[in-house]
């Protein structure tokens, strides 16, 4: 798969699971600005809300508390974000991963 396609899917998952606006460029520099949008209005809006998807993404707690710990809020936001897509990332790559071991079974599998 090319990096292409990751930062493809990336952008799909983060569309879906943090409802970001589906014409964002599927850069990382784009991701990361719009995410850092998200992150800070849930942060103002709904913490609880932040606080339950970094533990159902399964984030390193530790790491979501430094990002909560610099000083102000955009860079609280945007260290958050990049935990966030660090993790979508390693969902999309493990992902990948399982359906090309699947292709593979089924490729070398048997024939009855």
């Amino acid at each position: 798969m090319s990096e292409e396609e990751s930062h493809e899917q990336l952008h799909e998952a983060l569309v879906e699971h943090w409802r970001l606006p589906e014409e964002t460029v599927p850069t990382e520099a784009a991701l990361l600005t719009a995410l850092a949008a998200r992150v800070q209005d849930l942060m103002l809006h709904q913490p609880q809300k932040l606080t339950t998807a970094m533990y159902t993404l399964d984030v390193s707690e530790i790491k979501f508390e430094r990002g909560l710990t610099l000083p102000d809020i955009e860079s609280q936001a945007e260290a958050i974000a990049q935990l966030i897509i660090e993790r979508e990332a390693q969902k999309v790559e493990s992902w990948n991963r399982y359906q090309a071991q699947k292709e593979n079974q089924s490729l070398n599998a048997p024939e009855n």
